[in-house]
């Protein structure tokens, strides 16, 4: 746990999870509120399944090609995108690309995140850890299946979508501060070696 990219690899984990379920849960009851017809609502849920799962066989080879931080950075950039056109698209299309995004931008958090956490375990340490980060996954998806009713109610769709859209950046935001440390500590660790040196 003292290797950072283990909470970068929660992060992405548990906020594309948060994302997801947050928006997927509520959409059809705001389509219904909004008069949309049952098969259209069928086919919005279609679209996002298959951004779930579809495309995971070409998610995991961008994985191992362009890298695990690329990677987590496409699914929030991906994520954030589906958030910032959700108020402005209430038209079948629209509402069918968000929720198909949303579901890519999820398949990438949580495959890359997985196979992050993996990388980093040692074999002794996958067993407990990896229990505990699916507990943390299981009742993040719990709470905000629970949650995302009583948000939607109390605060309305776009207001909801403002909120997942900080969760979505999260992960992005993770990569950043963890650059920058990265590169801090190289710099103190090049001085120091030019001190020794000198």
């Amino acid at each position: 746990m003292k290797d950072k990219r283990f909470f970068l690899a929660i992060s992405s984990i548990i906020c594309g999870h948060l994302v997801m379920y947050l928006v997927m849960t509520v959409t059809p009851v705001f389509m219904n509120g909004c008069h949309y017809q049952v098969p259209t609502i069928s086919w919005v849920i279609f679209a996002h399944s298959f951004g779930m799962y579809g495309l995971s066989f070409f998610i995991g080879s961008l994985i191992d090609r362009l890298g695990r931080i690329f990677m987590i950075c496409v699914g929030s950039i991906i994520l954030i995108s589906a958030c910032l056109l959700a108020p402005f698209s209430f038209q079948t299309i629209g509402i069918i690309l968000i929720l198909f995004l949303v579901g890519l931008g999820w398949n990438c958090c949580f495959v890359t995140g997985s196979t992050l956490l993996s990388d980093i375990l040692r074999p002794g340490e996958r067993g407990n850890l990896q229990g505990m980060v699916d507990t943390f996954v299981n009742i993040t998806a719990g709470v905000s299946s629970l949650g995302s009713g009583l948000v939607f109610a109390s605060l309305g769709f776009t207001t909801m979508l403002w909120l997942t859209l900080t969760i979505a950046s999260l992960p992005l935001i993770f990569i950043l501060i963890l650059t920058k440390v990265q590169k801090k500590s190289e710099l103190l660790s090049a001085d120091k070696t030019r001190r020794r040196c000198t």
